[in-house]
């Protein structure tokens, strides 16, 4: 059995199958089994009278290194009690209130039937384990009072959270109703109890000045040059940060780059025309296609969140690192998102109708047949818009206005 310092992609992709199964650990009773196929397993290890036994947490890479140390240590709290690591059959109102948390996370669905998306399970998992379980994962399901959810989401709103506060307000409802269709409690406590929090909407954009900073400082923040480049996209094209981070080489026709209706939000196919300046940013494809590929599979694209913390670590340089100046000197913290919407403001301002900007974002557009309307219908509005925001991004790094139309192929 080997032992890693850490678990990373590199290292996990270098674990080469073996005629026997084998495991590898970093401690804390995560483990990772390699089968004699090349299946990778994790596992957490624990005592029952003595007695080494495994529990499977998941495959990898469908459970990413975080989400199996995060499930290992919410295992880890019950085997280190004494207690099993399943959530026992037949749950009830004595049952803890942590145990039916988590066989509600692991069975809930969305309000149309579907499983959970990894990004809601994680933000999920995140919200449970900053705002609640320090405060609820000792009682009983039977003994949590609304005065005890109103304490959590008091303390919520308390930071200014609002949006959080929904959130979990709204999670707490459904857990709770969940746990009385089961019979675990009689009614839900939450059934008096009034929502609180609001959804702010957010408003977040740059103006010239911070826009000029920005793209300025890029050369030298502190992330990566694709980084840097996908950030750049977004603001010059609009389009969303896990569209950018996904482009491919096969996606690229003449001077159009056609984003699949796979790859979208909503399902629609987008035409995103490419300004010279545009396609600089792309740069060389790698051996898959993929102009922005993961540092530890080159075969997968930088994740969204990859731009989020580049971004983030940027703009705190200088609250993080004490021998070292923020990277990016914009006062006013922003995310890859606001950049997407900046690009919208400014065509805006332009004096382009909301109808083409959304065209140039890939709105669905609001009306009976907007799920299938003609694709090609805004090509020549969308080109106009990006000529234009291309000159005056020139005007605002430079002072110079440029710009070259590509032709429609």
């Amino acid at each position: 059995m080997a032992k890693f310092k850490k678990f990373t992609d590199v290292s996990i992709a270098k674990l080469k199958q073996q005629n026997a199964r084998y495991v590898v650990t970093e401690g804390e009773g995560l483990y990772l089994e390699v089968s004699p196929k090349g299946l990778k397993v994790w596992k957490h290890l624990y005592k029952v009278a003595g007695k080494n036994r495994w529990y499977k947490l998941g495959t990898y890479p469908v459970m990413l290194i975080a989400e199996a140390r995060e499930e290992n240590q919410r295992i880890k709290r019950n085997t280190d009690q004494g207690r099993p690591p399943v959530n026992p059959v037949g749950l009830n109102g004595n049952s803890p209130f942590i145990e039916v948390y988590e066989e509600w996370q692991t069975k809930a669905v969305s309000r149309k039937g579907r499983p959970w998306s990894e990004s809601y399970k994680r933000n999920i998992r995140q919200m449970f384990k900053n705002d609640v379980l320090p405060y609820l994962e000792g009682y009983k399901i039977k003994d949590v009072h609304r005065t005890d959810l109103q304490a959590v989401l008091d303390h919520v709103l308390k930071r200014d959270a609002n949006s959080r506060a929904l959130q979990l307000y709204r999670a707490l409802s459904r857990l709770l109703n969940y746990a009385a269709e089961r019979g675990y409690t009689d009614t839900s406590p939450m059934i008096h109890m009034t929502e609180v929090g609001s959804q702010g909407k957010k408003t977040r954009f740059l103006d010239a000045e911070e826009i000029k900073v920005f793209i300025e400082s890029l050369p030298s923040a502190d992330m990566a040059q694709n980084t840097a480049h996908a950030l750049e996209l977004i603001l010059r094209t609009g389009q969303r940060p896990s569209e950018v981070c996904g482009a491919n080489e096969s996606e690229m026709h003449g001077d159009w780059w056609v984003i699949p209706k796979t790859r979208t939000k909503n399902g629609l196919e987008q035409r995103v025309p490419l300004i010279e300046t545009t396609k600089g940013l792309f740069g060389e494809p790698n051996e898959h296609g993929l102009f922005f590929p993961s540092m530890g599979d080159p075969k997968k694209p930088i994740a969204s969140t990859v731009l989020s913390k580049g971004l983030r670590r940027s703009l705190t340089g200088q609250e993080k690192v004490t021998d070292k100046t923020v990277t990016i000197p914009i006062d006013t913290p922003f995310t890859p998102h606001d950049l997407r919407r900046t690009c919208a403001t400014h065509l805006g301002k332009l004096g382009f109708m909301d109808e083409i900007i959304g065209a140039v974002l890939n709105h669905k557009k609001q009306s009976v047949t907007g799920s299938v309307y003609n694709q090609h219908k805004y090509d020549s509005e969308k080109q106009k818009a990006l000529l234009a925001w291309d000159r005056k991004l020139q005007k605002i790094i430079t002072g110079e206005t440029k710009g070259k139309v590509v032709n429609i192929k």
